[in-house]
């Protein structure tokens, strides 16, 4: 069956937006390129907030896509950039990546808060998600390597 793994990030300065979008084509050239990986998408809300979601072939598919290259580098600098992190993952029936909303839901539903080294009143209290529905779906195709 298919995993699932979803991120919510929120840079805690505009002066991190341009860093974390450098740091963010690399870490996607690195997804397209993963063996395993099936499809994914990006998407935002509103104050600085980027969502992920990818589609994977399994769990150890994307657990070797986590711990490696440009991926694990941008882990390193999200400790500092955000001030809310979380993630969430699952296995599902196929490989079609859920609609947002569905997405918002399992965050809140089966979500974790993730490490960071400034956190937010709302991420200390665990809050894994905000009220708002992520918007503005970007699609994101596996690439031969």
């Amino acid at each position: 069956m298919p995993h699932v793994s979803i991120t919510r990030l929120h840079l805690r300065r505009k002066l991190f937006v341009v860093p974390f979008m450098f740091a963010s084509m690399g870490v996607t050239r690195q997804l397209q390129r993963s063996p395993g990986f099936l499809a994914g998408m990006t998407a935002y809300e509103k104050g600085f907030c980027f969502w992920t979601c990818s589609i994977w072939r399994d769990a150890a598919a994307m657990k070797a896509f986590r711990n490696a290259g440009n991926h694990m580098k941008a882990m390193k600098k999200l400790l500092t950039w955000c001030d809310e992190a979380s993630y969430g993952n699952w296995e599902q029936a196929d490989a079609t990546p859920p609609d947002l909303a569905e997405i918002h839901r399992k965050m809140l539903e089966l979500g974790k808060v993730s490490k960071v080294k400034f956190p937010s009143q709302a991420h200390e209290q665990g809050r894994l998600a905000s009220d708002l529905v992520p918007a503005g779906a970007r699609p994101i195709t596996p690439k031969a390597a």
